[in-house]
């Protein structure tokens, strides 16, 4: 930022119940913001093909309490449309909280993007 470079940072993936709490994003987008970025975007995890069964596999051994959540929350490719718009709506409140834009970022300064909302929880607890 200092020498004139629009820089930012894209989140990808947030990855539910591991990077997807409202503590977790908001440490990572306060560091993002604090080291000089001017803008933040992310992308919700999606399992495709033989990454999904790999990744099921690994969520079976390690983790097998979250099984079933990750089963419904992943029936298909992409997690539900309400899932990922809790996610990218708590992550905009963060954003406009720490004077991020989305990607591409439009040209306010931080201290013109405060909403004063507090971030919701993302609905995949444990």
């Amino acid at each position: 930022m200092d020498a004139g470079i629009n820089a930012g940072v894209l989140m990808a993936p947030i990855v539910p119940g591991f990077s997807s709490s409202r503590t977790k994003l908001e440490r990572t987008i306060k560091a993002i913001a604090d080291h000089g970025a001017r803008f933040v975007g992310c992308n919700v995890m999606y399992l495709q093909d033989g990454t999904r069964a790999h990744f099921m596999k690994f969520i079976e051994r390690e983790f097998p309490s979250m099984a079933p959540r990750f089963e419904k929350l992943y029936a298909r490719k992409y997690p539900p449309d309400a899932y990922r718009k809790e996610v990218q709506g708590m992550v905009q409140v963060l954003q406009a909280r720490y004077g991020l834009h989305k990607r591409g970022g439009a040209s306010e300064t931080r201290d013109e993007a405060t909403t004063g909302q507090e971030p919701e929880q993302v609905g995949f607890v444990f």
